[in-house]
């Protein structure tokens, strides 16, 4: 397909890494703390992307829409990465900026954290999320 070569070519393109992320990131695994994706864009796009811009090593698993027969909003997307690394629920907190991921982590029963984005529409995510730390 035309536009995935385009795609595959140009994603990291205009992606920007947020303030704070290399560091969060870094102590995360000073931490010992695992860190994996759970996106909707294809699997092998994702690690393009993520190696592009130089964070795919600080990340264990990354799933994309077609790792699984099932993808975000399905909870199952996110909880078999969680099978796959054994890691408890209460010991998961997921990052977001959609509205997507927040239901996503809502229905999973899985601690979320809204990452506000441009994109994002604050007020109607807030009603879904849960923002805490897990003890």
């Amino acid at each position: 397909n035309d536009f995935i070569a385009y795609y595959r070519k140009n994603i990291s393109g205009h992606s920007t890494i947020r303030k704070n992320v290399i560091s969060l990131l870094e102590w995360c695994k000073e931490k010992s703390i695992i860190c994996a994706v759970c996106t909707n864009k294809r699997e092998d796009l994702a690690i393009k992307l993520l190696k592009d811009i130089k964070l795919y090593k600080y990340f264990d698993f990354i799933a994309g829409a077609d790792t699984f027969e099932y993808r975000k909003p399905d909870p199952r997307h996110l909880t078999n990465i969680l099978d796959i690394l054994e890691i408890e629920k209460k010991n998961t907190i997921m990052l977001g900026d959609s509205e997507t991921d927040a239901n996503t982590a809502k229905t999973a029963n899985i601690h979320f954290v809204l990452i506000k984005d441009q994109g994002c529409q604050t007020h109607d995510i807030l009603k879904y999320s849960l923002i805490c730390a897990s003890a």
